[in-house]
């Protein structure tokens, strides 16, 4: 050790700032704190030196508690050692990511007076003139150049993490109201949080990290309440507030403090950014929106009783990484629904109109006419896997409704319904597992003389992300040999490919098993492309229906069309004229969708319902495979995917009979999708792989 601790954490995290409590950001891991805030609290632990074990502290609370803890913490460090080992540390957030952890980073700076590495004493823990500050403030100044320059080696490692997927925590310059550190201390508007509006506009703006959440970070000092004006760099800089807890003033968890930094951040999360002492679960049940708590390293087990530390991370409005819910599975932004077309059975007047439902402006509204039994739909514009629907009801709000959703907008599955409403507050559905593109809300019975009004109307989902095409069976009216088959184009692979005989007219269809929704189709040319060709689709592999057509395509560059809307279990593209004097040849023929409305209708009336409610997966967590019960639903030809968290399919295999076995050999640890698909439905199942 080099060091009792380092007086802050730094979270790292992406810059959106100041959505409502109820938001849904562009970031899983934000979503995640909005959910969870006032019922639930992540439980975390910092992992401080050495990068070179970056898990070291995360491993020993799973020893000591045999939970691991949900937040992960790592920092970029100063030493020689630790610089050495950055990218180890991020390889390890990377790892942890995937797990469903949250990611938090902090970085113990050199001054921008020094060069990297530097030491603790005087250098970490240093101070700058008031020249120097002032020139480190100023851009083109050498001192800015220098910070700058430091930003970009660490940019580097968080761009790393924004290519692999990871959102990051990110909070610098932490504890700014302490003055130990070269950069803590300053009050003002040119003070510490100059430099965080700086550091913070070089990185999101100048480098492009876009995964980064900001948090603004103080420690528990008397001068708490005010501090939090004199430090605050701007509510359009940060997007957490943090608190580290170590008792500085004498006191410990009061609900003053509590109650300054809930209040300083209005409607965002608060968390408590470091602590040695652990809050209790009585503590987080009487402040209930503390986000998170990170637990500093070593000093917990210094300060804490092992009783205590189980307590803490086996509580029941704590969370350990065990109950996170996967990044695959927390909605993401945007609202699907924003100023997607929309219609309603009526509206009152000119002003109050359908479309201000989804305006995203909380202040307008759809007014219907004054009766019962109204509705306003949406058209999505493509086919989602929906998770969440939020409804913001005017005075005038429904008594009785339903929550409806269709992929053809004439077939509508319910998926919520509320009867006996008794106030205007906005209702929130989080949890669903609907597919549809279109989405209704069907008013029954109004809650007073006047008809329905909502100002908002947000849906929240994600487009699939399996290739419906991968490994089945294919057929093409000709090949050009032996080598380059039909079966080439749904392999994906991206090297091989189909080649027709060097004639027009020829196409090649895809058997996707069953019928599906679809909502994209993908095709990867190789040089011999068409010129002019369809994409058509088919119930029965006979009788098709053209859904693209592209005439005078004049480049081989692949062509992805997104927003379509198609019920069939066949694909076919029909190549019609050639661009080249060879055939037509394609790498890869990708499509994507959810089941069809039938199947979906056919497992919610309770026949061969695919093991939508029998499918169990042990053992869970696994390592070198997992066995699949299917129950007595299964059907011979059945397909079983092994999904990853960033949507790839990692493993595709043929259901033989009620049980399965499916080898996870080779897979990196984390959390994946098991989908097992058939002629009525798909039902799903997470693993996780150790």
């Amino acid at each position: 050790m080099r060091f009792t601790r380092y007086a802050g954490a730094l979270l790292v995290a992406a810059a959106l700032h100041g959505p409502a409590a109820w938001a849904q950001t562009a970031y899983k891991s934000l979503n995640y704190l909005y959910d969870i805030s006032g019922s639930k609290t992540v439980s975390g632990i910092h992992n401080r030196e050495p990068n070179s074990a970056p898990a070291t502290w995360t491993n020993r609370v799973n020893t000591t508690t045999g939970q691991y803890p949900a937040l992960w913490s790592g920092d970029f460090l100063f030493s020689s050692d630790d610089v050495a080992n950055r990218q180890t540390m991020i390889n390890e957030a990377k790892a942890q990511w995937a797990r469903g952890s949250l990611i938090n980073l902090m970085f113990h700076a050199c001054p921008p007076t020094q060069a990297e590495p530097c030491q603790w004493q005087g250098g970490v823990v240093s101070s700058l003139t008031d020249t120097q500050w002032q020139q480190l403030i100023t851009d083109g100044t050498q001192l800015n150049s220098n910070w700058k320059a430091r930003l970009d080696v660490v940019a580097g490692y968080l761009q790393d993490l924004k290519n692999n997927g990871v959102e990051v925590y990110f909070r610098p310059l932490h504890e700014m109201n302490q003055g130990q550190f070269w950069w803590a201390g300053r009050t003002g508007a040119n003070g510490t949080a100059k430099l965080f509006q700086i550091t913070h506009d070089y990185l999101r703006n100048t480098k492009g990290l876009t995964n980064l959440i900001w948090v603004w970070d103080l420690q528990d000092f008397s001068s708490l309440s005010a501090d939090l004006t004199a430090y605050n760099p701007g509510g359009n800089y940060w997007d957490i507030l943090a608190m580290d807890m170590y008792s500085s003033d004498g006191q410990g968890y009061t609900t003053a403090k509590y109650n300054a930094m809930v209040n300083a951040a209005g409607s965002k999360p608060v968390v408590i950014g470091e602590c040695d002492v652990l809050p209790t679960p009585s503590l987080l049940a009487a402040q209930p929106k503390w986000g998170f708590f990170m637990g500093w390293s070593e000093l917990v087990f210094n300060k804490n009783s092992t009783a205590a530390i189980q307590q803490a991370y086996g509580a029941s409005n704590v969370v350990t990484q065990n109950e996170m819910p996967g990044w695959n599975n927390v909605a993401t932004a945007p609202n699907i629904a924003y100023q997607r077309p929309v219609t309603a059975t009526s509206t009152y007047n000119s002003t109050n109109t359908a479309a201000k439902a989804v305006d995203a402006d909380g202040t307008t509204r759809w007014e219907s006419g004054y009766a019962n039994n109204q509705s306003i739909s949406i058209d999505l514009g493509a086919t989602y896997a929906i998770n969440r629907v939020r409804l913001a009801w005017e005075a005038a709000y429904a008594k009785d409704y339903q929550v409806q959703v269709s992929t053809d907008n004439v077939n509508w599955t319910t998926v919520k319904e509320l009867y006996g409403k008794s106030s205007a507050a906005a209702d929130d559905y989080a949890g669903l597992t609907a597919t549809g593109r279109y989405v209704k809300v069907y008013c029954i019975n109004r809650a007073t003389t006047y008809g329905f009004s909502l100002y908002e109307v947000e849906v929240y989902g994600t487009l699939p992300v399996t290739n419906l095409a991968y490994q089945r069976p294919v057929s093409a009216t000709s090949t050009y040999n032996s080598t380059n088959t039909g079966a080439k184009a749904v392999d994906a692979d991206g090297t091989t490919r189909w080649e027709s005989g060097y004639a027009d007219n020829q196409s090649i269809y895809v058997d996707l098993g069953a019928s599906y929704a679809i909502s994209r189709v993908r095709l990867a040319w190789e040089s011999a492309y068409a010129k002019d060709y369809q994409v058509q689709v088919s119930a029965d592999g006979t009788n098709w229906t053209t859904i693209k057509e592209v005439y005078g395509k004049n480049s081989a560059a692949a062509d992805d069309y997104p927003g379509l809307s198609a019920t069939a279990r066949y694909v076919k593209v029909y190549c019609i004229s050639r661009a080249t004097t060879y055939g037509f040849s394609l790498y890869e023929f990708e499509v994507y969708g959810a089941a069809s409305s039938a199947a979906a209708r056919t497992a919610l009336a309770g026949a061969a319902p695919s093991a939508t409610e029998e499918l169990t997966v042990f053992p869970n967590p696994a390592s070198e495979q997992v066995t699949v019960r299917l129950g007595q639903y299964s059907q011979a030809g059945e397909q079983l995917t092994i999904t990853n968290n960033i949507g790839q399919v990692v493993r595709r295999q043929t259901v033989q009979g009620a049980q399965s076995t499916v080898d996870l050999a080779g897979l990196p640890a984390g959390m994946y999708l098991l989908t097992l698909t058939g002629d009525a439905g798909r039902a799903s199942r997470k693993i996780s792989k150790q």
